[in-house]
Protein backbone atom coordinates (compact mmCIF):
# COMPACT_ATOMS: atom_id res chain seq x y z
CA UNK A 1 0.00 0.00 0.00
CA UNK A 2 1.41 3.38 -0.89
CA UNK A 3 1.69 6.44 1.34
CA UNK A 4 -1.62 8.01 0.34
CA UNK A 5 -3.39 4.68 0.85
CA UNK A 6 -1.99 4.43 4.36
CA UNK A 7 -3.07 7.99 5.12
CA UNK A 8 -6.55 7.23 3.77
CA UNK A 9 -6.82 4.08 5.86
CA UNK A 10 -5.79 5.99 8.99
CA UNK A 11 -8.39 8.68 8.28
CA UNK A 12 -11.01 6.00 7.62
CA UNK A 13 -10.21 4.45 11.00
CA UNK A 14 -10.65 7.80 12.71
CA UNK A 15 -13.93 8.44 10.88
CA UNK A 16 -15.53 5.12 11.76
CA UNK A 17 -14.28 5.45 15.34
CA UNK A 18 -15.95 8.86 15.56
CA UNK A 19 -19.20 7.22 14.41
CA UNK A 20 -18.95 4.58 17.12
CA UNK A 21 -18.01 1.67 14.85
CA UNK A 22 -15.36 0.19 17.15
CA UNK A 23 -14.99 -3.06 15.19
CA UNK A 24 -14.54 -1.22 11.89
CA UNK A 25 -12.02 1.17 13.40
CA UNK A 26 -10.13 -1.73 14.99
CA UNK A 27 -9.84 -3.43 11.60
CA UNK A 28 -8.50 -0.26 9.96
CA UNK A 29 -5.83 0.29 12.60
CA UNK A 30 -4.83 -3.39 12.70
CA UNK A 31 -4.46 -3.35 8.93
CA UNK A 32 -2.16 -0.32 9.21
CA UNK A 33 0.03 -1.96 11.83
CA UNK A 34 0.36 -5.13 9.78
CA UNK A 35 1.39 -3.35 6.57
CA UNK A 36 4.84 -4.41 5.44
CA UNK A 37 6.00 -1.69 3.12
CA UNK A 38 9.62 -1.56 1.98
CA UNK A 39 9.73 2.00 0.70
CA UNK A 40 9.04 5.04 2.82
CA UNK A 41 7.41 8.05 1.28
CA UNK A 42 8.61 11.50 2.25
CA UNK A 43 5.10 12.81 2.81
CA UNK A 44 4.03 9.82 4.88
CA UNK A 45 3.85 10.21 8.63
CA UNK A 46 5.43 6.87 9.58
CA UNK A 47 3.57 6.98 12.92
CA UNK A 48 0.33 6.27 11.06
CA UNK A 49 1.19 2.60 10.75
CA UNK A 50 2.90 2.47 14.12
CA UNK A 51 2.50 4.34 17.36
CA UNK A 52 -0.47 6.49 16.27
CA UNK A 53 -2.41 3.47 15.04
CA UNK A 54 -1.50 1.63 18.25
CA UNK A 55 -2.76 4.54 20.36
CA UNK A 56 -6.11 4.47 18.57
CA UNK A 57 -6.33 0.70 19.03
CA UNK A 58 -5.71 1.21 22.75
CA UNK A 59 -8.54 3.75 22.90
CA UNK A 60 -10.86 1.26 21.20
CA UNK A 61 -9.82 -1.52 23.58
CA UNK A 62 -10.44 0.73 26.60
CA UNK A 63 -13.93 1.48 25.33
CA UNK A 64 -14.52 -2.27 25.00
CA UNK A 65 -13.16 -3.03 28.47
CA UNK A 66 -10.17 -4.91 27.00
CA UNK A 67 -7.75 -3.35 29.47
CA UNK A 68 -4.80 -5.71 29.03
CA UNK A 69 -4.90 -5.22 25.26
CA UNK A 70 -5.14 -1.45 25.68
CA UNK A 71 -2.13 -1.48 27.96
CA UNK A 72 -0.14 -3.61 25.50
CA UNK A 73 -0.87 -1.21 22.63
CA UNK A 74 0.07 1.88 24.64
CA UNK A 75 3.29 0.22 25.80
CA UNK A 76 4.12 -0.73 22.20
CA UNK A 77 3.43 2.85 21.10
CA UNK A 78 5.79 4.15 23.79
CA UNK A 79 8.47 1.62 22.83
CA UNK A 80 8.32 3.01 19.30
CA UNK A 81 7.98 6.67 20.26
CA UNK A 82 9.05 7.30 23.89
CA UNK A 83 7.33 10.29 25.42
CA UNK A 84 4.26 10.10 23.14
CA UNK A 85 1.91 12.09 25.39
CA UNK A 86 -1.40 10.48 24.37
CA UNK A 87 -0.03 7.01 25.22
CA UNK A 88 1.36 8.24 28.54
CA UNK A 89 -2.01 9.79 29.39
CA UNK A 90 -3.77 6.59 28.33
CA UNK A 91 -1.65 4.47 30.65
CA UNK A 92 -2.28 6.93 33.47
CA UNK A 93 -6.04 6.73 32.86
CA UNK A 94 -5.82 2.94 32.71
CA UNK A 95 -4.04 2.90 36.07
CA UNK A 96 -6.81 5.01 37.60
CA UNK A 97 -9.47 2.68 36.15
CA UNK A 98 -7.75 -0.34 37.64
CA UNK A 99 -7.38 1.38 41.02
CA UNK A 100 -11.09 2.17 41.07
CA UNK A 101 -11.97 -1.41 40.15
CA UNK A 102 -9.90 -2.94 42.93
Amino acid sequence: MHGKGLESLFQQGLAVLAHGDLAGAEQSFLQLIHQHEGAHFGSLDTGLKGYKARHNLAVIYMKQGRLAEAEAQWRAALAEHPGFAPALMGLEHLGRQRAIAS
